[in-house]
């Protein structure tokens, strides 16, 4: 079985019990199709980028648990059935174990500009003929 993650926005407008109740459906969906939830993650009402059905807010819950494909199918069904999921996304997951950002190589260094060539006299020299030559 594969792990999957499906993110909803549901309707704001949703009370704190009609939201738990449609949480707990898709849960008992993924669960009745002999899937395992593996994370919850209620992420909270966030301003959406475009307005959706003229809302401008969404509450967002990302679903991740193991299944197959008819376990996603019948879920992506359902969604699309509920009036009150504006959006949903349902993609593979993958646990990141590390910080991408550790495992490449540093490329912070300081490098110091080099002047050993050039004498300060040398410049100040320059400038001085350049102001009597006239130029």
């Amino acid at each position: 079985m594969r792990a999957y993650d499906t993110t909803l926005i549901i309707n704001p407008q949703l009370e704190e019990t009609g939201l738990n109740g449609r949480i707990a459906e898709m849960v008992g969906v993924i669960e009745a199709q002999g899937g395992r939830m593996i994370k919850e993650n209620r992420i909270g009402l966030r301003r959406m980028a475009y307005d959706i059905q003229k809302l401008s807010q969404g509450y967002y819950v990302s679903l991740v648990y193991e299944g197959d494909g008819a376990l996603v199918k019948e879920l992506e069904r359902r969604l699309r059935i509920d009036e009150s999921c504006l959006r949903f996304l349902t993609c593979q997951y993958q646990e990141v174990s590390e910080s991408p950002f550790e495992s490449r190589p540093s490329t912070d260094r300081i490098v110091e500009p080099k002047f050993d060539d050039v004498e300060d006299d040398d410049v100040s020299n320059d400038i001085d003929e350049d102001l009597h030559d006239g130029k």
